[in-house]
């Protein structure tokens, strides 16, 4: 009703034939033309917006129609000149032959399996647990059990790094409930029954299991050594491009290994197929440089033998999110060996001296931690894992959904990021004080 109501006025005043002002009265009209100088100065040019088409007499109604009902010609030069920027990158992309990335892929293969474990058959798994059921059997009806447990720990062990680390945790809680219950039907005392199933547990299974006195025991470097030979054994990797799924991803770090090895050794162990099945790549492109690579895929999906790769510029969505899913088990994690050792989880400046989980175990822990709760540190690492382990030759079975830099987005992070360390250390510590803040901040940023 009001829109009709502007109208009707509209034809009842008097318009300026130069610039399609409107007026009350005739009168007015003239005196406009006489004493407006952008009425004289445009009087005889009608403006054409080329964004749209659309066209007016004028120089305020093209204005307005600029700000108002069409976007602004810099706005869509900006946006031409991103297409072609995109269609120049997608120009400048060296294409190989898609049969030299399947003999790259097949060879990746060959070398890799000759040097990794063939997982274990069923017949061998079964042939194991039999052998340990033997044992089971002579425990029930002998009264020494060193030997025993012995040789059920190296039985145990000959599966170490041939099955995957859940299902090794799995069989060695088994064998702890057996024990137990065997000696429980002998009645024993649940000390006794610790320190007997103790003596039948390796140091690192110990610490898998957070069993005994685990936090008072030695690791040696050897059994590091060996626990990190396992993870590489053990570690399943496709032999084939599978799309990129951030929980698959996160859940190899849900194990002691955060305990003990360095986060970025662990990314390159389970973020890369080692036979070139990568589902997280780097592409080179003109603009992507040295010092400040952006040109980062994940595998969204495979179709007719298409691989679709969307951009995630930097790898920040990617970091973020590793970030969040496992930053959170990491700190359960350190707060449960802390508490072990000390009863409660308040920070003491010297805790490091207590014993060797505190100075080896739990620092290393608090490195990944802090490493990981610094958006721009966890985006280094794994830029830097990426671009070194894989970088990507396409073919023309690679569809690239963006192949421009997102300059907001590098000049975000050209600035300084700020850390609240204060919210890491309340997390990890249950008294809170400024000197625990001071001490992280000063000694990991």
């Amino acid at each position: 009703m009001i829109k009709k109501e502007k109208i009707l006025i509209k034809q009842t005043m008097k318009q300026c034939e130069f610039c399609w002002s409107f007026f009350n009265t005739r009168e007015s009209v003239k005196e406009h033309q006489k004493t407006s100088k952008s009425c004289q100065k445009y009087k005889h040019i009608v403006f054409n917006c080329v964004n749209c088409g659309f066209s007016t007499r004028g120089v305020k109604n093209i204005h307005k129609h600029i700000s108002s009902n069409c976007a602004s010609v810099e706005e869509k030069i900006e946006d031409e000149k991103q297409a072609s920027e995109q269609i120049k990158y997608k120009n400048n992309i060296t294409l190989v032959d898609e049969q030299d990335n399947i003999n790259f892929r097949n060879g990746r293969i060959e070398t890799e399996d000759k040097i990794r474990c063939t997982p274990l058959s069923h017949e061998d798994i079964e042939v194991s647990m039999q052998k340990c059921d033997g044992l089971f059997d002579m425990l029930k009806n002998r009264r020494a059990y060193t030997k025993i447990l012995g040789e059920l720990r190296k039985n145990r062990l000959c599966l170490f790094g041939r099955i995957t680390l859940d299902d090794y945790n799995d069989l060695v809680l088994k064998h702890v409930t057996r024990v137990k219950n065997i000696l429980v039907n002998k009645g024993y005392a649940d000390k006794k029954i610790t320190t007997i199933v103790s003596k039948g547990l390796s140091v690192l299974e110990t610490r898998f299991l957070s069993f005994g006195k685990y936090t008072s025991l030695h690791l040696e470097v050897d059994d590091i050594q060996t626990f990190y030979k396992a993870l590489v054994l053990s570690t399943s990797h496709s032999k084939k491009f599978t799309p990129y799924n951030a929980q698959s991803l996160s859940r190899n770090f849900y194990n002691y290994s955060v305990v003990l090895f360095p986060v970025q050794k662990l990314i390159e162990l389970f973020m890369v197929n080692v036979y070139g099945f990568w589902n997280i790549i780097y592409l080179k492109l003109p603009k992507s440089l040295k010092s400040d690579p952006y040109s980062f895929y994940v595998l969204e999906r495979v179709n007719n033998n298409t691989r679709h790769w969307v951009m995630d510029c930097r790898l920040e969505e990617l970091s973020n999110v590793f970030a969040a899913n496992v930053v959170p088990f990491m700190v359960n994690m350190f707060r449960k060996i802390y508490r072990d050792v000390f009863n409660d989880n308040d920070f003491r400046p010297d805790y490091m001296s207590k014993s060797q989980i505190t100075e080896c175990d739990c620092e290393q822990l608090l490195q990944n931690i802090f490493t990981l709760s610094h958006p721009l540190k966890s985006i280094d690492i794994m830029r830097d894992v990426v671009k070194t382990r894989a970088a990507y030759k396409p073919t023309v079975n690679d569809k690239f959904n963006l192949y421009g830099d997102d300059n907001l987005q590098r000049k975000r992070m050209q600035g300084k990021f700020k850390v609240d360390c204060d919210c890491i250390t309340s997390q990890l510590f249950d008294n809170k004080d400024d000197a625990i803040v001071t001490f992280y901040k000063n000694k990991f940023y």
